[in-house]
């Protein structure tokens, strides 16, 4: 082989591996590019992309404008209720014992009554706690969230389904009478294997898709001075504090490890003052709530998330978000509900 030969394949191998890592880089990202087009059409290409079905009850002909090229999973999920000028999307399972089950389930979404017969797991952390958590990183598909059953755990459907339900960031769904026993829990791992995995255990079936309802919801403070969503048909619990650093400490395993401790610190930190908050009246916690949005500290946290977000808006979405920004903010200083 002579000189010039071994520097073409050389030349070309260093291509080949240089064009790998590029595409691999970008693999499992989302481009969304459109002006004015129906909602429908967005959620489509983003189904079509990711494999991940949104439901949802907003007008899908609804004309929206989007435009991010090459995010994650989750940046994309964001940026279409931005684009929407809703929130409250989230991950969802639903499980039932059949392909009926499953069906009834979706016909109910996305706030299934009281009187369903349907349950819904999902617990939240306090908006008030996580205004002090802002440097949690956020997963960058929401399907790679981690469930590691808790092992004394009593051997039947609900009761995991709970605990999944509490270590993550999920809503689970399932019939409310319908609880069969399961001979063992399922092997730890990402929430699109293990629940699925353990809805086979129970001799049923799982469907994994996103929600985006079109009610606003969200986790500002309640008008009976408690923590959580006040703006749909149901009540969200809070997740107990002890199981914060369970649920979110899973989110700093590619921090460098003095960034992490850090983190984990403030977590242990707001967990404990929510603890104590939680014995105040409510005014009490009004007055918390109010010394907070006034810490410098935690006002340029909360500023930094508005404009990552903000920054993903068309000129008119983002007068509009910001005047309710204004308005929730100022209600939240003079001790007002929302």
């Amino acid at each position: 082989m002579n000189r010039s030969t071994i520097l073409w394949v050389g030349a070309t191998v260093l291509a080949l591996t240089w064009l790998g890592l590029w595409i691999s880089g970008w693999w499992g990202t989302v481009t969304l590019e459109f002006e004015n087009k129906p909602l429908g059409r967005v959620l489509d290409s983003f189904t079509q992309q990711t494999k991940l079905p949104v439901f949802t009850n907003l007008d899908r002909t609804k004309p929206v404008t989007i435009r991010v090229r090459r995010v994650t999973v989750t940046e994309a999920l964001d940026a279409i209720q931005a684009s929407a000028d809703i929130r409250g999307g989230h991950l969802a399972f639903l499980l039932a014992p059949d392909e009926a089950g499953l069906a009834r389930i979706r016909d109910l979404l996305p706030l299934p009554g009281d009187n369903s017969g349907i349950l819904t797991m999902e617990f939240r952390i306090p908006f008030p706690a996580m205004a002090a958590l802002g440097e949690v990183p956020q997963w960058k598909d929401p399907r790679s969230q981690f469930w590691q059953p808790t092992p004394n755990l009593p051997r039947q459907l609900q009761a995991a389904a709970e605990n999944a339900a509490q270590a993550t960031e999920l809503s689970i769904l399932l019939p409310s009478d319908w609880n069969p026993p399961i001979g063992k829990l399922p092997v730890s791992g990402k929430v699109s294997s293990s629940v699925p995995a353990l809805a086979k255990l129970a001799g049923g079936k799982a469907q994994m898709l996103y929600v985006l309802p079109a009610s606003p919801v969200g986790g500002e403070q309640g008008r009976d001075g408690s923590w959580g969503r006040d703006r749909d048909r149901r009540r969200t619990p809070s997740l107990a504090p002890e199981m914060w650093t369970q649920r979110l400490e899973p989110r700093l395993a590619n921090l460098p490890k003095e960034e992490a401790t850090t983190i984990l610190t403030s977590i242990r930190e707001a967990s404990r003052q929510f603890q104590e908050w939680e014995s105040l009246t409510r005014e009490q916690r009004q007055e918390k709530v109010q010394a907070m949005m006034q810490d410098p500290a935690t006002a340029e946290r909360m500023s930094d998330r508005f404009s990552r977000g903000m920054r993903k808006l068309s000129p008119e979405q983002r007068a509009q978000r910001y005047k309710g920004y204004v308005e929730r903010r100022a209600q939240a200083k003079s001790g007002q509900s929302p």
